[in-house]
């Protein structure tokens, strides 16, 4: 898998810090989702990401995060460099045991900077041998790759598109022993 770059510390976030991680979770989208050929325009990604921006929109990812923090089944956390929100994760985990990668971005500037396996080496170490499961867009290759590194396998016949435009696959690991 390798190993994560040192200088990358993960960490809880500051409620203080919700529109710099907004804004780094809209950078990765707009680098990742737009697609011509799924039909997934510039324009409404950008449109999706926008509205994360709000004032509404922030107050209300201050109480989700609020909350996360202090739920032991919910694993939120962000990627600083150099003072800097680069990267961020939430996960839930079910009350079966299973655990639920709900997201996972990195700021597209720091790709190939040991980011992403920073933030799932620490998810790893909070999720224990759990078994994983998270939905990833079709064509993030990128995503897809990283995955199947770290032991994950695409669900058969789990194709849905929840969002009516991004169409997504699962994809599950088992418990590790």
């Amino acid at each position: 898998m390798g190993v994560a770059d040192t200088s990358v510390r993960i960490r809880e976030i500051h409620l203080s810090e919700v529109r710099e991680m907004r804004q780094t979770h809209r950078r990765a989208w707009l680098e990742t989702y737009p697609n011509d050929e799924y039909g997934v325009s510039l324009a409404w990604v950008g449109d999706v990401t926008d509205a994360w921006l709000t004032p509404e929109s922030l107050a209300q990812w201050r109480g989700y995060l609020g909350e996360a923090m202090t739920d032991p089944n919910q694993y939120s956390r962000v990627a600083d460099l150099d003072g800097r929100i680069v990267g961020l994760l939430h996960a839930l985990r079910e009350p079966e045991g299973r655990v639920e990668l709900r997201s996972i971005y990195v700021d597209p500037s720091c790709f190939g900077q040991g980011v992403g396996p920073a933030l799932f080496e620490a998810f790893e170490a909070w999720a224990g041998p759990a078994a994983i499961w998270l939905g990833v867009a079709v064509y993030n290759h990128r995503a897809i790759k990283f995955y199947q590194r770290r032991g994950f396998a695409i669900v058969p016949g789990s194709q849905r598109c929840p969002s009516g435009v991004i169409p997504m696959i699962d994809m599950a690991r088992e418990p590790t022993p």
